[in-house]
């Protein structure tokens, strides 16, 4: 009977030892599956991240494709303004040309009659 308990205890004690082993497994195994959840959560969070990024440089491309346009759209009108400016000078002339014969000839004109 002696060794009937002793085998009992033994029994016992080593139930005991695969409860408590278990019972460490299952920790690890949340713990694990903590970890797992916190890694998924990181990867979203950092595609997320990824995505706002190529999206400002998208908008930063886009802006600086405006502000080159934009300077080349002053540099094409600074141009015109020039030539325009460059036109009013070249007819202001022609215009006083024209009232200098004019004049002439209303002088030669009158001096004819």
């Amino acid at each position: 009977m002696k060794e009937v308990n002793e085998d009992k205890e033994r029994f016992e004690a080593t139930c005991g030892n695969v409860q408590g082993l278990s019972d460490q497994i299952k920790g690890f195994m949340d713990k694990f599956d903590q970890m797992k959840e916190e890694i998924t959560e990181s990867g979203k969070k950092f595609k997320t991240y990824q995505e706002d990024i190529e999206s400002r440089k998208m908008k930063i491309e886009l802006l600086e494709a405006q502000i080159e346009n934009t300077h080349l759209l002053s540099k094409k009108h600074e141009k015109v303004e020039a030539e325009t400016k460059d036109e009013r000078e070249r007819l202001k002339k022609q215009i006083e040309t024209l009232k200098g014969l004019k004049d002439a000839l209303n002088l030669k004109i009158s001096m004819a009659q």
